[in-house]
């Protein structure tokens, strides 16, 4: 029996290019022993849902939203599966490779039905008013998030892969069509996901130290002395600072870039890690390779992606017009028209702009530029700033409700193909190159867009 010498991180993003993480974890992983991943070791069944729903109704509220209005569907966009990227990734690894795969996480699922009776009550506190307010819709509406957001994920347990891509769309509406049935609902579902997000914070700690010690003691008892351990980049610096702190050696680090190549950090031990400077865990924003001169030929793509944008747009607009209606309540329906338009557009260029300005700056594109191949970059080919991206969509909210017709005519009159707010904030709209393969250097970029004509 030998225990683990080496463990190294894989810091990965959940929702990736599976083909590209798992070029990456191939190589990572090729003269590891296993391979751990950030996976629930045994996760909860339909009636430990159920028991999850009486011991903690708000978080799992909060979570099941998340899932049936975020997680799915991006799962469903980019990796055409409800499994997280690396879980992909590393299945197929395994099925080509001798190696081990072991699930090490100690998800707050398992955590909470476990028992811990001061959240339970803190749950319950919370939830009670608006049950005693409404006491059919309210339930009504739980019901709805919890099978909207529970019944594609079962369904792909039982390895219905494609039945249950196909409720995820019945899912989203699921939610939605519950936030509309209730304005207390609505509200409830506000403060379930800022349970479920706080929760999730609160247990990093926990399960980083659940996930190093798991590894130590399956190498243990499997004999393993080099592992990779797989997981969310933001748990990257915890491992590593556990691994250290037990004397495990960390030869190399590697961290996935969202839809590019990712970067392996090596050449270093644990005993030397005070010298190095571990990139941000938390940092997604990666230079975009593009095809240089491409943003004259894009106003089309650029058309349809912002028609697929204002769809999403307008659906965050419409949960928040409801949020809002919730909490104001009387005041601002029966209000005057001047209150009434006054939330209404506010909530609108929050919906609008913040969808845009957001994404754009953290990925440099939207849903609806991925889909089209687009991407936002500056002069020097790199993502936009903060500032940059927020002047681009200072007027966005307003042409919105134009049809974007002011900014299709500035950008036809442009020889870059470039709106009001590109030329206010440097920007420009270019189509993405192809990924290099993982095993090179993502070191080499496509030049900048031209300038001519503005």
């Amino acid at each position: 029996m030998s225990s683990l010498a080496a463990l190294r991180p894989f810091g990965v993003i959940h929702v990736d290019d599976p083909e590209k993480v798992t070029r990456e974890l191939r190589a990572f992983t090729a003269d590891a022993d296993a391979i751990f991943i950030e996976y629930p070791t045994d996760p909860a069944s339909a009636l430990e849902y159920v028991e999850l729903l009486l011991r903690a109704p708000l978080y799992l509220l909060g979570m099941l939203a998340f899932q049936a209005v975020a997680y799915s569907p991006l799962y469903l966009l980019f990796n055409r599966d409800l499994f997280q990227t690396e879980l992909v990734a590393a299945r197929r690894v395994v099925d080509d490779h001798d190696v081990a795969l072991h699930a090490v996480d100690d998800h707050p699922n398992r955590q909470l039905l476990e028992g811990n009776l001061v959240h339970s009550l803190a749950n319950w506190a919370l939830l009670a008013p608006a049950l005693a307010l409404e006491p059919v819709r309210v339930p009504v509406g739980i019901g709805l998030v919890v099978v909207s957001g529970l019944l594609p994920v079962l369904v792909r347990r039982r390895g219905h892969r494609y039945a249950a891509m196909a409720l995820v769309p019945v899912g989203f509406a699921g939610v939605v069509a519950a936030i509309a049935l209730s304005n207390v609902f609505a509200v409830v579902l506000f403060a379930a996901l800022v349970v479920a997000l706080v929760t999730i914070f609160r247990t990093v700690d926990r399960r980083n130290e659940a996930m190093v010690e798991r590894a130590r003691r399956l190498s243990a008892d499997e004999g393993y002395d080099d592992a990779v351990i797989v997981t969310g980049k933001a748990h990257v610096g915890g491992v590593v600072q556990l691994a250290r702190d037990r004397g495990l050696a960390v030869p190399s680090v590697h961290l996935s870039n969202w839809r590019g190549d990712g970067t392996t950090h090596a050449d270093f031990e644990a005993s030397e890690r005070d010298d190095v400077d571990l990139p941000n865990a938390r940092d997604f924003r990666t230079p975009p390779a593009v095809v240089p001169g491409s943003e004259r030929t894009v106003l089309g793509r650029r058309a349809v992606a912002a028609l697929v944008d204002l769809v999403l747009a307008g659906t965050l607009w419409f949960m928040g017009l409801v949020a809002l209606v919730g909490v104001a309540g009387e005041p601002f329906v029966d209000g005057s028209l001047g209150v009434q338009l006054a939330g209404i557009l506010s909530i609108w260029m929050l919906a609008v702009g913040g969808y845009h300005a957001f994404l754009e700056w953290r990925f440099g594109m939207t849903v609806g530029k991925y889909l089209l191949g687009l991407v936002v970059v500056d002069d020097s080919h790199d993502l936009p700033s903060g500032r940059a991206v927020v002047v681009r969509n200072l007027l966005r909210p307003a042409g919105a409700l134009l049809a974007y017709a002011p900014g299709g005519l500035t950008a036809l009159a442009s020889s870059g193909n470039r709106t009001l707010g590109d030329r206010l904030a440097g920007t420009y709209v270019c189509r993405r190159a192809k990924s290099t393969d993982s095993s090179e250097p993502a070191e080499s970029r496509a030049d900048a867009p031209t300038t001519d004509g503005g």
